[in-house]
């Protein structure tokens, strides 16, 4: 994959992750727990599969 596929990867998975937090600080009740944990997730995997897609592209 070319670094730009990886860089908005990246971005996206960062973008996620503070969504995440904003969930977590403004949410209320189970809102909080379920978009949370769904947008923490989904950071969490963009991110290791954009780490991944350069470990690769560097090889």
């Amino acid at each position: 994959m070319s670094s730009s596929v990886s860089k908005t990867a990246f971005v996206s998975g960062i973008i996620c992750i503070v969504l995440a937090v904003v969930v977590f600080v403004l949410a209320d009740g189970l809102r909080r727990w379920y978009s949370g944990i769904f947008f923490a997730i989904i950071g969490l995997v963009v991110l290791l599969n954009a780490l991944r897609w350069q470990r690769v592209a560097g090889e």
